[in-house]
C-alpha cells in the first residue's frame, strides 16, 4: 500500500492501492486514511482490475473506531453496488450516513466477494475537500402509526433502494407500494441504515414504512432484521465460529423486531448457504419472489424443522430492487396481517401472532 498525496486548491488526494490475493476472498481489510482539520467533505473512489469478474466491497469507518457492533463509528456501506460516494454535513451518497467530518484516523472496508485466481489489484483515490460547513443533516423518520383500525392489511417484507443495491429511489419505491395498494413496507437495505434516516421526507398518507436491515455476512448467508428502533444498526462483519450471532437477533428482539432467515437455497449450488443456527431465528423466508424450485426447498427445510420441534414462521417477500424486467416484483408475494392498526407495534404483533396469509400480486390486489 503506496500512499501518495497532492493538493489541488481546496482539495487534496490521497491515493492509496494494494493487491489481493485469491485466498483472500470475503477477508476484510481497513484502509486507514488521516482526515485533517477543516475538511467538510469526503470522497472515495474505488477502482480494481478485472471488473465484471472481480467484486470489491467497500464501506468506511469515522475516528469512533471499527471494532466490531460499533454503530458510532459506521459511516456507510454500499458493498459492490457503488465505485465512489461521498460524505459531508448535510448529504451523503445513498447507503452512507451524513454528518459532521471529524479529523482523525478514518478507515474504509474493502473485501472481494468475487474474485479472478490472479487476484485483484485496487486502488483508493480519496479526496478532503476543505469548504463552508453545510447546515447538518436531520433525520426524517417514518411515522409509527397510520390508523387505528383493525383488519387485515397487505405488505412487502423485503424491499431494496438505491441506498444497497436496488435502482430505484425512495419516492419512485413508496409511489409504486401506494398504486399497488400495499398498506405497509419493511424497509431492508444490505448493512446499512441509513434509508432508515430518511423515509419520513418521502410519506405517503395511508403507507407505514416499518425500519428493518438485510444482514448480509458475506458467505454465511443473509437475513432480515425487521421492525428495528429508528437508528439502529445491526453489525454483519462475523462467521458462525465467532459465535455472536445470538447476540444481534436477541438485539432485534429486545427491540420488538424479528430475525428472518433469507432465501436459504440461493447459492450457486443450490444448497442451503445459511451458516448460522436456525434456533435462533423467528422465522424462514420461504418464498421470495416468483415462487420456483428455490422456493421449494426452502419450503422443505422449514417443513423439517417444524417436525424437528422448532416452530418458526413462514414468511414470503418480493425481496425487490428494481420496478421490471426481474422475478422479485414489489408487492408479489405479498404478506397480509390482520392487526389492532396500521402501525409499526400491531404488523408487529400480528406476525408473531400468526394471524397472516401470504399470496401473489393477483389475489393480493383484490
Amino acid at each position: 500500500m503506496f500512499p501518495v498525496s497532492h493538493a489541488i486548491g481546496q482539495t487534496t488526494k490521497v491515493i492509496k492501492s494494494g493487491h489481493i490475493d485469491s485466498a483472500q476472498i470475503f477477508k476484510f481489510q481497513y484502509v486507514p486514511i488521516d482526515v485533517p482539520e477543516g475538511v467538510t467533505e469526503i470522497r472515495v473512489k474505488e477502482s480494481y482490475n478485472g471488473s465484471g469478474k472481480n467484486v470489491l466491497n467497500m464501506g468506511i469507518y469515522g475516528p469512533e473506531g471499527y471494532g466490531m457492533g460499533n454503530a458510532k463509528g459506521f459511516r456507510g456501506w454500499s458493498g459492490g453496488a457503488k465505485k465512489e460516494f461521498f460524505i459531508n454535513s448535510e448529504n451523503a451518497s445513498t447507503g452512507y450516513i451524513p454528518g459532521k467530518i471529524k479529523s482523525g484516523t478514518w478507515n474504509i472496508l474493502i473485501y472481494p466477494s468475487t474474485m479472478i485466481a490472479a487476484g485483484l489489484d485496487w486502488t483508493l483515490e480519496v479526496s478532503f475537500i476543505k469548504g463552508t460547513e453545510q447546515q447538518t443533516f436531520i433525520p426524517k423518520y417514518a411515522k409509527e402509526v397510520v390508523n387505528q383500525t383493525p383488519g387485515w392489511y397487505a405488505g412487502d417484507l423485503h424491499i431494496h433502494t438505491l441506498h444497497s443495491d436496488g435502482k430505484r429511489t425512495e419516492q419512485q419505491l413508496v409511489d409504486e407500494a401506494v398504486d399497488k395498494k400495499l398498506d405497509f413496507i419493511i424497509s431492508t437495505e444490505h448493512n446499512t441504515n441509513s434509508a432508515n434516516l430518511k423515509w419520513g421526507y418521502y410519506d405517503r398518507k395511508n403507507l407505514l414504512v416499518i425500519p428493518g436491515e438485510e444482514v448480509t455476512t458475506t458467505e454465511f448467508g443473509h437475513w432480515n432484521a425487521i421492525g428495528l428502533n429508528k437508528n439502529t444498526w445491526i453489525e454483519w462483519r462475523y462467521s458462525p465460529a465467532d459465535k455472536l450471532i445470538g447476540k444481534y437477533t436477541k438485539l432485534v428482539a429486545n427491540e420488538g423486531g424479528l430475525s428472518i432467515i433469507n432465501h436459504p437455497f440461493y447459492t450457486p449450488t443450490i444448497t442451503n448457504g445459511f451458516g448460522f443456527e436456525p434456533r435462533l431465528f423467528d422465522g424462514i423466508e420461504v418464498w421470495n419472489g416468483n415462487w420456483d424450485a428455490l422456493d421449494e426447498k426452502d419450503l422443505q427445510w422449514w417443513d423439517s424443522l417444524l417436525k424437528n420441534g422448532q416452530h418458526i414462521l413462514a414468511i414470503g417477500a418480493s425481496d425487490t430492487h428494481k420496478p421490471i424486467g426481474s422475478q422479485n416484483n414489489l408487492g408479489s408475494p405479498r404478506t397480509l396481517v390482520y392487526a389492532k392498526s396500521l402501525s409499526k407495534k400491531a404488523i408487529l404483533a400480528g406476525l408473531k401472532s400468526g394471524r397472516r396469509r401470504h399470496c401473489s400480486t393477483a389475489l393480493g390486489s383484490g
